[in-house]
């Protein structure tokens, strides 16, 4: 019987091996054609991003492709230390790895270890789907066996370094070498050399995030000295090498951070390898005319800035010095569909770093309280003639006692809710919030489309919260549409090579979300702070003329500034404040505020692209009437009266 057993086994062990010999030998007569010469075939299609318009704002995949000779000692020991220290000893696969990463997987259950060869490496990118599935891997593995037949060692190990992902949209060694060093790949010396061997685990831009590669670069040194490929001394002075990195000025794009946070999403989506080698389309929203005025304003805002604080010239500074000036950030959209027009993720618009319009959280101040005095007119028995004391106010908290101070510290006395909204007052802000309650604000801005997180806390009321730029837009483009809600974006579809549409959820269709009444009550609040009263009258004074209204925010300790706003087809918010979360105090002791410093670029901005917008005036409803009151006593009064205001209320 145990001899029947044992037959029947090698019997079906014998079909399986032939079923998968067979199949083996069918997919590689399904393995692509190679090249003669892999230096002479095109490693990948360029993938492309387009304007809204159609124009190329930039071409991913594009490289100087170098022989061997011509690429740094240093950086080829590197490469093969940390990626495939046997190269030169295997057919294509690394059996030793593969063992390795056999019993380190299943003892953990889960995948921990690769094994692919520098071989495997290239045969992927350069014929294979980047889907992480066993037939794909097999299938790397078929294709560079055949590679390692076809070339010599050396073919194949130029060109891996002529074609892998550095980050920034640097790809292949000559590239990354120019962008980061300024220099070509034979001129890297052992610490230059083992940073960007560094990055391709994790291709993001060095000038972004250099803690990762730096500690891979650590690994990297120690692999190479244990190896016997550099000197204790070698390695000793690398690890203390302080790095100088090219000036990001000397890099011309005036949308790079739109360009990043575009590959960033598509990466997330698709991933990295489909963005680097897959020769996609992807068409944005951004407006490239509006993109440069966005940029001209924030660069002439910020210089007439670092001339009240007493800054030298951010152009001739280095990068150390410049990390001593106020930056900015700014976001432009159209809030009838929510396409994304105009992005500025900080001053150095040229180069590939920190996208302070999405990926910082600020307070935003009292660019805040429209969202606050929204759920006032929504939820509570109020309107802009109603009347509030200003005086001081304590209310218990968990944290304890909270007291808010005005901007300009002084009280009024009784005041109607547009008046306070227009100048700002933040005792009437804090006594909404404690009425309507902190929780019924959150829910409100969410509904309108702010997506950060938000404690419900009294000093809410006053932007305590962190946000970004791009975050601000949502809710500002929901009241100024009216109540009806467009969510912004910035990727209209995404094609593949052969013109497939890939993805095509980006848009999001209009949604009536908020009364109407309630969303022009706000905006009336908006165009009352552009009026000689409002903490926004310098909008008008510096030119600026079309039917529009905006909010200025100021942190109590000057850290944020903030101005946002906009006109029926645009919506921008902008934000100026240290990276390092200091005050803003200019040289005659004087607090910086969204008004002296955020209003005059978004200023700068509006006057730029007047001849872009409509000039039409906000839609009312047909459920608002406009009454004057006196906007102390909350009285009716005539139009001319000096204390009167024009407010208006639902019917």
């Amino acid at each position: 019987m145990l001899r029947i057993n044992i037959r029947r086994i090698i019997i079906f062990l014998s079909i399986v091996l032939l079923l998968f010999t067979s199949w083996t030998a069918y997919l590689i007569t399904q393995l692509p054609k190679l090249p003669d010469r892999l230096s002479e075939f095109d490693l990948s299609l360029n993938t492309v991003i387009y304007s809204n318009d159609g124009r190329v704002i930039e071409e991913i995949g594009e490289r100087t492709y170098i022989p061997l000779q011509q690429i740094s000692p240093y950086f080829i020991d590197a490469v093969l230390a940390i990626e495939d220290k046997r190269f030169y000893d295997h057919n294509g696969i690394d059996k030793i790895s593969l063992v390795k990463s056999i019993i380190d997987n299943v003892l953990n259950f889960s995948y921990v270890r690769g094994f692919s060869t520098i071989t495997q490496q290239l045969a992927k990118n350069m014929f294979l789907t980047f889907s992480k599935t066993l037939l794909r891997k097999y299938q790397e593995v078929l294709l560079a066996v055949q590679f390692e037949r076809r070339y010599t060692k050396n073919e194949i190990l130029e060109a891996y370094c002529n074609q892998i992902n550095y980050g920034g949209g640097a790809l292949g060694v000559e590239n990354a070498a120019l962008m980061y060093f300024g220099k070509h790949a034979s001129e890297l010396d052992l610490a230059e050399a083992a940073i960007l061997a560094a990055v391709p685990q994790s291709p993001v831009s060095l000038y972004e995030n250099i803690d990762r590669p730096q500690r891979r670069q650590r690994l990297i040194l120690k692999a190479m000295l244990d190896q016997g490929l550099i000197t204790r001394s070698q390695y000793d002075q690398a690890l203390e090498y302080r790095f100088r990195f090219r000036n990001l000025l000397d890099r011309n794009n005036v949308a790079s951070h739109f360009i990043n946070m575009v590959k960033r999403e598509v990466s997330a989506e698709l991933g990295a390898d489909l963005v680097n080698y897959g020769g996609l389309k992807i068409y944005t929203t951004i407006d490239l005319s509006m993109q440069e005025k966005a940029v001209e304003a924030v660069e002439e805002g910020l210089m007439q800035l670092d001339s009240r604080l007493g800054k030298g010239d951010y152009r001739l500074a280095d990068n150390e010095a410049r990390k001593a000036f106020p930056q900015t950030a700014l976001v432009s959209v159209d809030p009838r569909t929510g396409e994304v027009k105009a992005l500025v993720g900080g001053r150095d618009t040229r180069g590939d770093f920190w996208n302070r319009a999405v990926r910082s959280k600020r307070s935003p101040g009292s660019s805040f309280k429209p969202l606050l005095y929204f759920s006032a007119f929504n939820d509570a028995d109020y309107s802009g003639g109603s009347v509030k004391v200003d005086s001081q106010v304590t209310y218990s908290t968990p944290a304890g006692d909270w007291t808010p101070d005005n901007f300009d510290i002084e009280f009024q006395g009784p005041v109607i809710l547009k008046y306070g909204f227009i100048r700002s007052i933040n005792t009437i802000a804090a006594q909404l919030i404690h009425e309507i309650t902190p929780e019924k604000v959150v829910e409100n801005a969410g509904v309108l489309g702010l997506e950060s997180e938000l404690l419900p806390v009294l000093a809410l009321s006053l932007g305590s919260e962190g946000v970004s730029v791009l975050d601000m837009t949502a809710p500002y483009s929901t009241i100024i549409n009216g109540g009806v809600r467009n969510r912004p974006y910035f990727i209209k579809r995404i094609e593949d090579a052969a013109g497939n549409t890939l993805v095509n959820e980006y848009i999001h269709q209009p949604e009536r979300v908020i009364d109407p009444t309630a969303a022009y009550q706000v905006v009336d609040l908006l165009q009352g702070t552009l009026d000689e009263r409002g903490t926004g009258a310098a909008v008008r004074r510096l030119g600026f003329r079309l039917p529009a209204g905006a909010k200025t925010g100021t942190t109590n300790d000057y850290r944020d500034a903030w101005f946002a706003g906009g006109t029926p087809d645009n919506v921008t918010v902008v934000w100026i404040g240290y990276d390092s979360f200091i005050p803003m105090i200019d040289r005659n002791r004087i607090g910086i505020s969204g008004g002296s410093g955020a209003l005059p670029i978004w200023t700068y901005y509006m006057m730029k692209i007047e001849a872009r917008l409509s000039g039409m005036e906000f839609e009312v409803p047909n459920t608002i009437e406009f009454r004057y009151f006196n906007i102390y006593s909350g009285e009716e009064a005539d139009e001319k009266d000096p204390e009167g205001i024009r407010v208006a209320v639902r019917r």
